[in-house]
């Protein structure tokens, strides 16, 4: 039978505690680790926060102001909404590190470059020039400018290594306002007089030519009538005919009293056996034979 050696392993004085002590000297490392990755990550949602703060406020710019009137909001009033949009969803955000600028409409428009005139909330910050609407002076752009020094969720410069010092952020969003400006006023229905007639005489002309087609086809229609009314009747009976193109003309909404008729027969006589007839009709200096 096979025998098993067990050896017994002693440990040293000088391993006691070792894992406690690998552990304390660890720890630290690995939460400076972990606590730079929060931070990184909240930079990621603090970047998609300041994209959506000047959106909002541009939008309001062009599309808010007061329901039912032309008035557009004031600068005061679109930075509001701004840092709203950023106290509310970035740590640390406020009016002392966080510069917003407004361009609006409302504030006025240099008439020599069409370009929105600005107010600047916030910390002292140089923001870039807005740019003119590519159809200035017709249309205007109204844009909100936000820029945000960092704070991180966690400070500590052990958990601010991957961030840089003072980091700064700049966002900005441009939209073409839906205001008109005070010297358009008026232009929408000075160009509806100017083209109205021009609609209106193109309206009536496809009118006219409808109702030129609907009468040749009521005479035409008419004039049948009346020459089977005509061949199944001894004599043709002249006044029969002329009567029955009346009624079918009348019965398609046309003045009767406009239209003429006359009745002949090829042949040189309406009595039998002779069974052929000509009817013209004539309405307004037209004919349907």
């Amino acid at each position: 039978m096979g025998q098993r050696k067990l050896t017994r392993h002693r440990r040293f004085k000088g391993q006691e505690g070792q894992s406690l002590v690998e552990t304390a000297i660890a720890m630290p490392l690995l939460l400076a680790v972990a606590f730079n990755i929060i931070n990184w990550g909240y930079l990621w949602f603090m970047l998609l926060a300041l994209s959506a703060a000047p959106r909002m406020g541009a939008q309001y710019a062009t599309q808010g102001g007061a329901a039912g009137t032309a008035t557009a909001p004031g600068t005061t009033t679109i930075s509001n909404l701004v840092y709203d949009n950023l106290t509310n969803a970035i740590k640390g955000a406020a009016t002392s590190n966080a510069a917003v600028q407004v361009c609006t409409s409302a504030k006025g428009v240099d008439s020599t470059t069409g370009i929105a005139q600005c107010d600047q909330f916030g910390p002292a910050y140089t923001f870039p020039a807005p740019a003119a609407d590519p159809e200035q002076p017709v249309y205007v752009l109204d844009r909100v400018d936000v820029e945000y020094t960092v704070t991180p969720i966690i400070p500590g410069t052990a958990f601010t290594v991957i961030l840089p010092a003072n980091l700064k952020f700049h966002r900005q969003v441009s939209m073409r306002s839906l205001y008109r400006l005070h010297r358009q006023r008026g232009q929408a229905l000075v160009e509806t007089a100017l083209m109205m007639w021009v609609i209106i005489t193109v309206v009536f002309f496809v009118f006219e030519l409808g109702w030129l087609m609907y009468t040749y086809s009521v005479l035409a229609d008419a004039a049948n009538e009346g020459v089977r009314y005509a061949i199944v009747h001894s004599g043709g009976d002249p006044a029969g005919t002329q009567a029955k193109v009346m009624t079918f003309a009348g019965a398609s909404m046309h003045n009767v009293s406009a239209i003429s008729t006359s009745v002949t027969f090829p042949d040189g006589s309406s009595a039998p056996p002779n069974n052929h007839a000509q009817l013209c009709g004539r309405e307004n200096g037209g004919s349907i034979a």
